[in-house]
């Protein structure tokens, strides 16, 4: 394979397996590592790390915040890091930001209230699950021209409402 992408547990027991090696690993990348760590992963990382060969390897990680800790556990595993952080607060030009505090029984309500006070081109909503995605799609989809993107659909499903969505 030129490219794995897993959790990291997972690709910990491929490796005991040894399903996987890590003898030509030339880049390993740590998505959400501030994540990965508060989630208990430092061992399953540190693990993985010590299988693989150093000198042959870039390490890239990302990361929302970096605390003292998280920062230290990153020097031990980083040689020579290059830091780079993103301006925040900053929003891309053409978006508007809007923040409203509402109960969680109030929401579906403002979310529909708020979508008939224009005719927009294309709209994201993100939930925190996909039990309240299908809940909000299912309100929604009597007013409105609505798709659902959760992980209970099928590949097929999920580029079919991502192509009309880019398109819109």
């Amino acid at each position: 394979i030129d490219i794995l992408v897993g959790t990291p547990g997972r690709v910990m027991d491929l490796a005991l397996d040894s399903v996987i090696r890590f003898d030509d690993t030339q880049k390993l990348v740590i998505d959400e590592f501030d994540e990965m760590l508060n989630l208990g992963f430092r061992v399953q990382l540190t693990s993985i790390l010590a299988m693989m060969t150093r000198n042959k390897r870039q390490n890239i990680l990302f990361s929302a915040t970096m605390p003292p800790k998280i920062r230290q556990f990153s020097m031990k595993i980083l040689n020579k890091p290059e830091e780079i952080s993103i301006a925040i607060g900053k929003t891309a030009s053409g978006v508007t930001q809007s923040m409203y505090s509402v109960y969680d029984t109030q929401k579906e309500e403002l979310v529909r209230h708020i979508l008939s006070q224009k005719n927009y081109e294309a709209v994201i909503i993100f939930c925190s699950t996909k039990d309240k995605v299908k809940a909000l799609h299912k309100t929604l989809r009597k007013s409105f021209d609505i798709e659902a993107f959760h992980s209970d659909l099928e590949q097929v499903e999920r580029e079919k409402i991502m192509s009309a969505f880019k398109y819109a």
